[in-house]
């Protein structure tokens, strides 16, 4: 096995990494819409810039439907609550040291993570 780059051995990439985020007039427009149409945040749900999001994804996916989330920690939270998984069930997964705020919230052991 070759000699890991932080010890002296050859880089894995030598590229620079492409700027992030990448965002152009059109981002900065959408987001001067919403401001001014006052409904910031999409109350009452959905917005109308969220239920657009929604149809275009489902459509994009193929699918029937989408459901916008906040962030990955409401997703993760919806999810098991779909599945039927709270307080007292077992699984496995990363980060069950109580890292998660969704272990708090939803309530699963982990038995390995």
């Amino acid at each position: 096995m070759s000699e890991l780059a932080i010890l002296g051995g050859p880089k894995t990439r030598t590229e620079a990494y492409p700027q992030w985020p990448v965002w152009d007039q059109r981002d900065i427009d959408a987001v001067v819409d919403v401001v001014k149409s006052g409904r910031w945040g999409g109350y009452p749900y959905p917005g109308p810039k969220t239920a657009e999001l929604a149809r275009k994804f489902a459509e994009l996916q193929g699918g029937g439907y989408a459901v916008p989330m906040i962030n990955g920690t409401v997703t993760m939270e919806v999810a098991l609550r779909a599945a039927g998984i709270g307080w007292g069930d077992e699984g496995i997964g990363a980060d069950g040291g109580g890292g998660n705020p969704c272990d708090r919230r939803c309530g699963p052991q982990y038995l390995l993570s």
